[in-house]
């Protein structure tokens, strides 16, 4: 069956992550996703502006490429740290599951930057773990979450989310918390510079928008087009992952154990960016990919009924297929 393709790192891997990619990237194009411009921060508005003279098509693209590289990079950090009990490449599928989950998120959006960039901030983060001199590997991940921060606004949370983890990883160092800062406040420094000697300060200050923390439920819009179903089925998914990972917590290692703490938080921090997203739209929900992506599959990879695994993935993928099909005949 499909998945034990993936769980055995099988070469067919490599094929079946771009060819479903480029069907769901095509159809969710031909659909209702496209270009996301709401109250852009500076490198997205740079990026855009960029890219202004191709078709609008090169953005589907460029979504697409941009995708499969999280999904290659992203397995193989959780190979490179040993987060899984076993090299599998059913934390990279589910990435990609999760991120053509709706037709929404294959749009080209602010969040595949920030995502991008995160997965760097994590191996810094991973890498922190027992090493002697962790101060610029500290400095970097405050430094490429500013970055993320920079594309997309929500992602400066993620400087919580860099203390929480430096607490569970390693003992609080008050030091070390300033090279983290400093990290995260020099790109903002830089940019205010430049919005000072251009005149257009208030620009940059109009785009720091805050939403109620209420908004963070609104569901407006997500029980159409089958979203029900999907969120069903994901929460199921997601509750069963965590009993897995609560019932084999203590089986695995000191690092291990700390290294899923950090994932449970950036899942959390996720959450939190919602407050301070300037949309609505289900697309900023794509933010959870890495962390979803990596509970889910160490189910996968943990359950030994393989009917239940084929079950379930079945049911995934049904409602991902309903996603996209379902607008083009309503």
């Amino acid at each position: 069956m499909i998945l034990s393709i993936f769980k055995k790192s099988r070469p067919a891997s490599f094929l079946l992550v771009p060819v479903t990619a480029l069907i769901f990237f095509i159809l969710g194009w031909m659909g209702d996703s496209g270009l996301v411009i709401i109250n852009p921060m500076p490198f997205y508005n740079l990026f855009l502006w960029m890219v202004s003279p191709l078709p609008i098509w090169s953005l589907g693209v460029i979504a697409l490429l941009m995708v499969l590289l999280q999904v290659f990079h992203f397995n193989k950090l959780i190979e490179k740290h040993e987060i899984l009990y076993k090299n599998s490449y059913l934390p990279g599928w589910f990435y990609l599951i999760f991120s053509i989950l709706i037709p929404s998120f294959v749009s080209f959006h602010p969040i595949l930057f920030a995502n991008t960039i995160s997965l760097f901030a994590l191996d810094k983060i991973f890498r922190i773990y027992k090493n002697p001199n962790p101060q610029a590997l500290i400095f970097d991940a405050g430094l490429l979450f500013s970055l993320a921060s920079l594309f997309y606004l929500p992602s400066v949370l993620f400087f919580v989310f860099l203390a929480a983890s430096l607490l569970v990883i390693k003992t609080f160092n008050l030091r070390e918390w300033i090279i983290g800062f400093a990290g995260l406040l020099i790109p903002y420094l830089l940019i205010l510079v430049w919005y000072f000697f251009t005149g257009t300060m208030d620009e940059f200050i109009s785009k720091l928008t805050y939403r109620p923390l209420t908004n963070l439920w609104n569901t407006e819009g997500l029980l159409l087009e089958g979203y029900r179903a999907t969120i069903i089925v994901v929460v199921i998914l997601f509750l069963l992952a965590l009993w897995k990972l609560r019932a084999n917590y203590f089986k695995n290692v000191i690092r291990i154990r700390r290294y899923q703490q950090v994932m449970l938080m950036y899942l959390l921090i996720g959450f939190c960016t919602m407050a301070i997203s300037p949309s609505e739209d289900p697309y900023r929900f794509a933010i959870l990919v890495p962390p979803v992506a990596l509970l889910i599959a160490y189910y996968f990879l943990a359950i030994r009924k393989e009917w239940l695994t084929e079950v379930l993935f079945g049911l995934l993928f049904i409602v991902l297929l309903v996603n996209y099909i379902y607008p083009m005949i309503s």
